[in-house]
């Protein structure tokens, strides 16, 4: 690991961070004062992490991991719990683990905390796990063979009523002579683990709507979808345990044209505590010759900033924090809403418009998120020895 590059020692308080390189989790503790990370205990897995989610009420904490990756199927997998240690803060798995049929892409809680939802992309599905009361998971929920998963489902969200879980479905584009396949974003109902079918929210039949991942306001009936494919913020409206299908708003993710040479595709999306700003990862693809060897053409790898009208919803671009890298994958904001962590999850050379040319390694970027929530870039850590995928990273 990289000295990380900040000055200054750490004081104040202090919340725990972890990012995953291939199968090692490292916890950090992040200074909120300072905006900075300081790695303090590492945990390896059977295999390579894909994405983790606290447990509210209980020291625990679950994570999907697998041996397939990004066009990589892959044929281990597993949903696994992890204890905190109250004292040392020291992480560790604990109770049985339990396989998987396909690879896992995200995972969530419903709101009784009573279950653990994973998505998968390939197949498209959903699958539902008990959690017991200590928070060891149990046996998977059966479900219905009828319900529609879409295609490429990358994201599990339940709403906050509580009623209905949202498997978003990412679609594909047209590419080597295949037609484009559609987005969507599949409601279902849910009921203490069970899912039934409920509708299906398709803009233009799904065409031009490559929806990855969302987030819901904290206070008001809005849904803000991010929209990968297109590198679009839609919002819409939540009501009768749906999705009104029309957009209330619809604006780009980024600061410039989306006309190349990078190909554009957003990542995260997350809402500020507080519910008045959002933010949402924007990452630059492609492939150039340089001296280098295959590199990425100089895009937007960024973190978009959004004021959100708290009357409307409506969404205001105020910033894009560049983060130096290449594909900011996953990005966390800690509790207070204090400060903020992204991730570049691969390594690559990287070459801009005028010929410059970079190597830009894995590496974890750290902000401080100012009173309008702006962010005010603090430090960065660089991984130059690794070449697995920075995956997953986030405050727990």
């Amino acid at each position: 690991m990289a000295a990380q590059n900040t000055t200054g020692t750490a004081s104040g308080s202090t919340a725990p961070f972890y990012a995953s390189i291939g199968p090692v989790l490292t916890r950090y503790d992040a200074d909120l004062a300072t905006g900075t990370l300081t790695a303090r205990q590492t945990l390896s897995f059977a295999l390579d992490i894909q994405y983790a989610w606290r447990h509210p009420n209980l020291p625990v904490f679950y994570v999907v991991i697998s041996n397939g990756g990004p066009g990589k199927t892959g044929n281990q997998n597993q949903l696994v719990a992890c204890r905190i240690d109250a004292g040392s803060g020291d992480i560790g798995p604990f109770g049985q683990a339990r396989d998987l049929r396909w690879r896992p892409l995200h995972l969530s809680l419903d709101r009784q905390n009573a279950h653990v939802l994973v998505a998968y992309n390939n197949p498209s599905a959903v699958t539902v796990h008990k959690i017991g009361d200590d928070g060891a998971l149990g046996d998977e929920v059966r479900q219905s063979s009828d319900l529609d998963a879409g295609i490429f489902g990358h994201q599990v969200r339940v709403t906050p009523d509580g009623d209905a879980a949202i498997l978003v479905c990412r679609g594909y584009d047209a590419e080597d002579g295949k037609a484009e396949q559609p987005g969507a974003l599949k409601v279902y109902g849910y009921a203490d683990g069970t899912l039934s079918p409920r509708a299906s929210i398709e803009p233009n039949g799904g065409f031009g709507f490559g929806a990855r991942h969302l987030d819901f306001h904290p206070t008001k009936p809005w849904l803000f979808l991010g929209v990968e494919r297109q590198s679009e913020l839609h919002v819409f409206a939540l009501e009768n345990g749906s999705i009104c299908p029309k957009a209330l708003h619809r604006i780009s993710t980024l600061k410039g044209p989306n006309n190349g040479p990078a190909r554009q595709a957003m990542s995260g999306i997350h809402f500020h505590p507080n519910g008045k700003t959002l933010y949402i990862s924007n990452r630059a693809y492609g492939r150039l010759e340089s001296s280098l060897g295959p590199a990425a053409p100089e895009g937007e790898d960024s973190i978009a900033v959004f004021a959100v009208d708290q009357n409307t919803g409506q969404p205001a671009a105020i910033q894009h924090a560049p983060t130096h890298g290449h594909l900011p994958r996953t990005f966390s904001i800690e509790a207070s809403g204090r400060m903020l962590v992204a991730a570049n999850s691969e390594a690559a050379p990287k070459v801009s418009a005028d010929g410059a040319e970079r190597q830009a390694p894995l590496s974890l970027v750290t902000y401080q998120i100012a009173g309008d929530g702006t962010l005010k870039e603090t430090g960065m850590i660089e991984f130059p020895e690794q070449d697995q995928l920075l995956f997953w990273a986030g405050f727990l």
